[in-house]
């Protein structure tokens, strides 16, 4: 018997194992440094990031078919829950507040970083109750996933040691995923796909 309906049990399962490691990481790395909420938050947006490498891979390749789309929102929506994590440990425990955490973070980097936070939350309920079926909204969702990556490419590349080295690891496993897309999928037709919910 053929059935339509895309099993998801599965994907959330597997998804929410990987967010489950990364999370302890990030908790449980920094006990062993001098400064553990500075470590925290450091680990805590390298989880984060490692969570949206496959999700931003999986959506350049979710014309294969609605498994991989799918996949792609749930990895998408746990990257957003590791984000969460770093952004209260950043805003209300390291600074102490959002106007602290703006001055702290310099008003251009602070203000970029709430447009972005509030631009992730709109992705995500926009993720939920329409999905990815309208063209101008996986325009958005593509420009929203470039601007997390550059943020936080921004970053990371100006810094040094192993900073830097997970900054060009990230830009070089971005960059195959890329030119693998541009040279396999790009002519594919789209795959439907379906909401989170």
């Amino acid at each position: 018997m053929k059935t339509t309906l895309l099993n998801r049990s599965p994907i959330w399962f597997n998804c929410f194992i990987y967010f489950g490691i990364l999370l302890l990481m990030a908790l449980w790395v920094p006990e062993l440094s001098e400064d553990p909420l500075l470590g925290r938050i450091k680990y805590t947006i390298f989880a984060c990031i490692l969570m949206v490498i496959p999700a931003v891979l999986t959506y350049l390749f979710r014309t294969i078919g609605p498994r991989i789309a799918y996949t792609s929102n749930v990895l998408w929506l746990f990257s957003f829950f590791l984000f969460l994590f770093h952004a209260y440990l950043t805003i209300f425990v390291y600074f102490g507040g959002i106007r602290e955490s703006i001055d702290g973070q310099g008003d251009v980097i602070g203000i970029l970083n709430m447009i972005l936070t509030v631009w992730w939350i709109l992705n995500i309920i926009l993720l939920f109750t329409v999905g990815l079926m309208n063209r101008g909204i996986r325009f958005q969702h593509a420009l929203l996933m470039l601007a997390i990556i550059v943020a936080f490419l921004f970053t990371v590349l100006r810094r040094t040691g192993s900073v830097f080295s997970f900054g060009v690891l990230v830009s070089i496993v971005l960059m195959t995923g890329i030119i693998v897309y541009f040279i396999v999928l790009r002519k594919s037709t789209p795959a439907t796909i379906p909401r989170l919910s």
